[in-house]
């Protein structure tokens, strides 16, 4: 996971996997982000993939993900606005 700055995203061919959360959910809470992010503190940081594969499927990030967060898939022609902040990751599908 990471955020930036506003970004305005356009796929030209294939698809992208798009998992994304208002900034204020984890504004001053790093101890929420590291815990939703990383198996446990001292966890290597896995690609994007793996991650959806391993971590997500843990019912607390299922929850959060649920009721917090946003998961959709851009098609070819489609435009994504990321706000500023907003924590996501993207995944090529």
């Amino acid at each position: 996971f990471h955020f930036h700055g506003q970004a305005w995203n356009v796929v030209l061919f294939g698809k992208k996997r798009w998992l994304l959360w208002d900034h204020a959910r984890f504004e001053h809470n790093s101890t929420r982000q590291r815990m939703f992010a990383l198996e446990h503190p001292d966890a290597p940081i896995l690609s994007s993939p793996e991650w959806i594969r391993r971590m997500m499927p843990h019912p607390h990030r299922m929850y959060e993900l649920r009721n917090h967060g946003h998961d959709c898939i851009q098609h070819p022609g489609e435009m994504m606005f990321v706000p500023r902040h907003w924590m996501h990751m993207v995944v090529n599908i």
